[in-house]
C-alpha cells in the first residue's frame, strides 16, 4: 500500500509540473533582469547593458515617461523594449493578446 500511494503522489507531481517555459536566451536574476551578451541588437539593447524582461504589456503611464527604443511583431510574439531613468526593460507577449503597440 505503501509503494502505491508513493507511486500516486509520484504520477501526481509529474501531472502539476508546467509543460510551457518561455525561453530566454541566457539567465536572468530573480528580478527578471541580467547583462545583454548576445542577441543584443535583436533586443534594441546595447551589449553589456543590464537589461529587465517582463511577461507582460507596458502600462500607458509607463510608455508615458519612457523612450521606446525598439518594437518588434511577428505571428508569434511582439514585444518592446523602452529606456526609462537609464533602465532598459523589454516587454513581451504572446501574439492573441492586446499589445500595446505592433507593427
Amino acid at each position: 500500500m505503501k509503494y502505491i500511494l508513493m507511486a500516486i503522489l509520484g504520477f501526481m507531481s509529474l501531472a502539476m509540473t508546467p509543460t510551457y517555459v518561455q525561453a530566454h536566451p541566457g539567465r536572468t536574476a530573480s528580478d527578471g533582469c541580467h547583462y545583454c551578451r548576445t542577441n543584443c541588437d535583436y533586443w534594441g539593447v546595447p551589449a553589456g547593458q543590464r537589461h529587465c524582461h517582463f511577461y507582460q504589456e507596458p502600462t500607458p503611464d509607463l510608455l508615458e515617461v519612457s523612450k521606446v527604443v525598439k518594437e518588434y511583431s511577428d505571428e508569434d510574439t511582439s514585444f518592446i523594449t523602452i529606456l526609462k531613468d537609464n533602465v532598459w526593460s523589454t516587454y513581451e507577449i504572446k501574439e492573441g493578446n492586446d499589445v500595446a503597440h505592433t507593427h
